[in-house]
């Protein structure tokens, strides 16, 4: 199942919801190689994006799209919230499009992609190693007609939330992961 920018958009804000991660660390991400921080000025945000189409959702959040000519006319990569003029929240999707449909290998790399991009450094033998803390949840959904299931695995990593959702519906499976940070 591909994921349709409904599905992004409900799924990004309930990150938005859920993700509980404290700023005592550097909380930066990288969305398509441009640079977002939290407590970042929103209007330094405005500029960093001004590539990229930004469309209000929400009272405080924002969906960051971009065109990509093989795909919908834009791709969600990533979400923001803001408060009080600052960024208190970046999501970054993980495109999963180009994967093989093997569903198992779908979620081993999202699990993998995310997971050590959360973690800033790697030891002397070339591995990344750090502690986490892990939750699992599972919700029923509606997005317009359809109806599923939402399986949630969110690892807290050095202050950052990957998230990689696992949905079952009645229009097909799918994988999507992303990496977030927040100040709430």
């Amino acid at each position: 199942m591909k994921f349709t920018m409904m599905h992004k958009t409900l799924a990004s804000l309930l990150f938005l919801l859920v993700s509980t991660a404290t700023a005592q660390f550097a909380q930066e991400v990288y969305i398509e190689g441009t640079k977002l921080s939290l407590g970042m000025p929103a209007e330094d945000a405005f500029k960093a994006l001004s590539d990229f189409r930004l469309t209000k959702s929400g009272e405080s959040s924002l969906v960051i799209s971009k065109y990509i000519k093989e795909k919908e006319p834009y791709s969600i990569v990533g979400v923001i919230g803001i408060k009080d003029d600052k960024l208190t929240y970046i999501s970054r999707d993980i495109d999963t499009e180009k994967w093989p449909q093997d569903k198992g290998f779908s979620v081993a790399m999202a699990l993998y992609q995310a997971i050590s991009g959360a973690i800033s450094a790697t030891d002397s033998d070339g591995a990344k190693r750090t502690k986490a803390e892990i939750e699992v949840s599972d919700q029923d959904f509606t997005a317009g007609p359809t109806h599923g299931r939402l399986n949630t695995m969110s690892f807290l990593i050095e202050g950052k939330r990957v998230t990689v959702l696992i949905s079952d519906a009645a229009d097909g499976k799918g994988v999507s992961a992303s990496t977030s940070v927040s100040l709430e």
